[in-house]
């Protein structure tokens, strides 16, 4: 089985094909990859390394996480300058940013790997950022167990 079918095989039923523009012998594709190891698979099929694989597959995949009741805007707004501060980006209420509310929900997105240097980051912090750079690690530890995914 290719990668590309590997790839669209399981979304098959949403998507009956991939999306491809070819044009004076060049081809764009659309992979829909959602698995760091499945990004790994697809470099070492155009001929990418093992370690080069290895070190690049946490920067194909995005996730988007939300963490909700931050009880304080201090928390969030910290969450935002360092994701801001890895290259990617938070989302937050707009009252959030000047403090005119207690508590509040943020939209982090980022690559694992980014995901990743932020929870190592708010590790450090004070207040309650070690508690939910605890509980993004679990959440993403979660997301690819298939056990706790499946057999609930």
């Amino acid at each position: 089985m290719s990668f590309d079918s590997y790839i669209c095989g399981e979304n098959a039923a949403i998507r009956s094909r991939q999306p491809v523009v070819e044009e004076n012998g060049f081809e764009v594709s659309v992979l829909d990859i959602t698995n760091p190891d499945d990004a790994a698979l697809a470099m070492r099929n155009i001929g990418v390394t093992g370690t080069g694989s290895t070190i690049m597959k946490n920067n194909t995949v995005n996730r988007v996480l939300r963490v909700n009741n931050i009880t304080t805007t201090t928390e969030a707004l910290i969450i935002k300058q360092e994701i801001l501060a890895r290259g990617e980006d938070a989302a937050l209420e707009r009252d959030a940013v000047s403090h005119e509310t207690e508590e509040t929900d943020v939209i982090v997105m980022g690559t694992f790997l980014q995901v990743r240097k932020l929870t190592d980051k708010l590790e450090c912090q004070a207040r309650n950022l070690p508690l939910i750079s605890k509980m993004i690690k679990e959440a993403l530890k979660q997301e690819s167990d298939v056990e706790y995914c499946y057999l609930r």
